[in-house]
């Protein structure tokens, strides 16, 4: 009867001890993935920070093409010309 209740005992510690290890794995992918999921949302805003500054230039290029005076220049203008020139060093 003492054999069964050191193998029960036994069973449960090795149970416990495999708990604990899947705490520890579940909380490192949950790091991983908040990582991930944060790294894509920076990136999602620089995409759509580098489309506003495309989209404006192009605004203005098609202005500029049929000779209409173009809009006002907005007092962001440095900031997308920021953004245009850190996108086209990315690209090389």
């Amino acid at each position: 009867m003492e054999t069964i209740q050191m193998l029960g005992s036994l069973g449960e510690f090795v149970g416990a001890i495999a708990v604990v290890a899947t705490l520890v794995y579940l909380a490192i992918q949950v790091r991983h993935s908040k990582e991930a999921m944060e790294a894509n949302t920076r990136s999602m805003d620089e995409s759509r920070s580098l489309a506003l500054a495309q989209t404006y230039q192009a605004r203005a290029a098609a202005w500029a093409d049929i000779g209409l005076p173009g809009p006002a220049r907005p007092p962001f203008r440095a900031e997308i010309e920021r953004i245009l020139a850190e996108s086209e060093e990315n690209e090389q």
